[in-house]
Parts: structure tokens; sequence; C-alpha cells
């Protein structure tokens, strides 16, 4: 008998629920310590990138070229997007002082 996927909070064969998703954090420093401590090393990391794709002498070596694009691209995307996070913290903060301020 083939196995289905059940949704969140169904009961499965032994009659236990599946737990439901819990909810998103409500604040804005949700995320933990170290987790933000090492996203916050990926725009360094990419500008270490940019310099070494710079030298001359890597553009003679195609293995560390492709290596160093390669990351580039990796290392690109998540800062893009933990920009993007960042800037969407500031206003969701910004949003919430707005709301707090009784005038």
């Amino acid at each position: 008998m083939p196995r289905t996927h059940l949704p969140r909070g169904a009961l499965t064969g032994s009659g236990r629920a599946h737990p439901p998703p819990s909810p998103a954090p409500a604040t804005a420093s949700a995320m933990k310590p170290f987790l933000r401590q090492q996203l916050e090393r990926y725009p360094i990391r990419l500008q270490e990138l940019d310099f070494f794709l710079q030298q001359p002498e890597v553009a003679t070596d195609i293995d560390r070229l492709r290596a160093l694009t390669r990351e580039h691209a990796e290392v690109s995307e998540v800062a893009g997007l933990y920009g993007r996070y960042r800037s969407l913290e500031a206003q969701l903060a910004g949003a919430r002082e707005m709301l707090a301020d009784p005038d």
C-alpha cells in the first residue's frame, strides 16, 4: 500500500495527530544570534571574493577561477537575501514604533 502525505493535524493510521506547524515568530529579534553572526560574514566574504576575482593570476588558473565564481554566486545570493531580511526587519521595527506611539 503506497504511503500518502497527510496534511498537518490529520490523523495517522495509528490515530495520532501530526503536530500543527508552529506559527512564525512575532518579534524581529527571532533569529538566533549564532545564525545572525554567520550571515553577517557573507557581505565580508563577498568583498574578499570580488578582490580575488580581480587578481590577474586567477584569470590564468581556470580551476581556481571556476571555484571562486561558483562561491561568489552562492555567497552573493545569500548576502542579498540577508540584506533584504535586514531591510524588512528595520521596516517592521519602524512600523511597531508607529503602532506603539499614541499620537
